[in-house]
């Protein structure tokens, strides 16, 4: 990893194993953990002590925000964050009892709930490794993430999982019970109007039924290991736009033709290095597929990279994103040839290694 500010969004529904590898996670890689559940669980609770039903009242609880404080804070250093309301440590078995359980979705449900939320979460990412865990970090709190994840497991699996967890269910609860509880659970987190529980677009899924959590997190330290997609951030200019402010079909190829010069680039060479070389690299393959439009004024990502390579012929793969919805995608193919008579020719040498070396299949 040689990002300088890396986060990494941990998604999931309720029992999948997020916390539990959030966690692990950061103790293996020396970061701060950061539970966003756990601030939703807060204000659930604190809608409890109120006698507020965020169902049917929530605006009562809206009214509520503005006189609360709720912070991750690191109150000594190289500890864990804690997680503060109103200055004070919360309780995390009362926060984590059924009756707060039960209205949590309603809870995170409510808007003006949310967007006091986001502003708390986003404040958490100053550190510089930040593993964030909750129902939309990558679709809405963090949407450029430098690593997304989206742990699952079976409805079967998560319910045995909640009803092993001390504390979690109330005595006299049955296994079927709780499988009930998960699954409305995952219903009203599907389905609300406002950041709904779905993977972000650029995530990777896993699905964690027969894996240990020691598994799981060594299978994410593998992705994130593994070589990336270069990225470039572009403001989407009037330019680039037709009458109705959409960008021209066409412009996306310009768009990935500067994001493989960042990929080359990032490599520690040049296209114009390539031409002194007395090599040139043609497009004999270009495509697009087009899922949404990118408008005027959008903060779009373009990412990059080296998808298939025979020595002779080369495919990069491109993504057009904006906070982590997929845009479009594409691929150009190009093949090496020889500057002065333009005959085809394998590359060869350090940098033919360094593609092989960053392939992403």
């Amino acid at each position: 990893m040689t990002s300088k500010h890396i986060q990494i969004a941990i998604d999931g529904p309720a029992a999948s194993g997020k916390s539990t590898t959030a966690k692990m996670l950061a103790q293996k890689l020396d970061g701060l953990y950061v539970n966003t559940g756990e601030m939703y669980r807060t204000i659930a609770g604190e809608a409890l002590r109120n006698n507020i039903d965020p169902d049917k009242e929530p605006q009562k609880l809206v009214k509520l925000l503005d006189g609360w404080t709720l912070e991750y804070k690191q109150l000594q250093e190289k500890q864990p964050l804690v997680l503060l309301f109103n200055g004070t440590p919360v309780d995390r078995e009362y926060i984590r009892s059924e009756p707060v359980a039960n209205i949590v979705s309603q809870t995170a449900q409510i808007p003006e709930v949310r967007q006091w939320m986001l502003d708390k979460q986003r404040d958490c990412t100053k550190h510089p490794l930040i593993i964030m865990e909750g129902r939309d970090i990558g679709t809405v709190v963090l949407p450029n993430a430098s690593h997304k994840f989206f742990i699952t497991a079976t409805p079967e699996e998560r319910a045995r999982r909640r009803f092993a967890q001390p504390g979690e269910i109330q005595p006299g609860t049955t296994l079927e019970q709780v499988a009930q509880q998960i699954a409305m659970r995952d219903h009203i987190d599907a389905n609300r109007k406002v950041a709904p529980l779905k993977p972000a677009d650029d995530a990777i899924t896993i699905v964690t039924d027969g894996m240990t959590p020691e598994q799981v997190v060594d299978r994410i330290i593998t992705e994130i290991n593994r070589p990336r997609p270069v990225e470039m951030q572009y403001r989407v200019p009037y330019a680039d736009t037709d009458q109705m402010g959409v960008v021209y079909y066409a412009n996306y190829f310009v768009l990935f033709e500067r994001s493989r010069n960042e990929l080359i680039r990032e490599l520690g060479a040049t296209y114009k290095q390539l031409e002194d070389d007395g090599l040139m690299l043609p497009v004999i393959e270009a495509k697009a597929t087009y899922h949404r439009p990118a408008k005027y004024d959008d903060l779009i990502t373009v990412t990059a990279q080296f998808a298939k390579f025979d020595g002779l012929r080369l495919t990069i793969k491109c993504k057009v994103l904006k906070e982590g919805v997929l845009l479009v995608e594409g691929h150009t193919t190009h093949v090496f040839v020889k500057a002065a008579t333009g005959a085809p020719t394998r590359l060869q040498g350090s940098l033919r290694k360094l593609i092989e070396d960053n392939l992403i299949p």
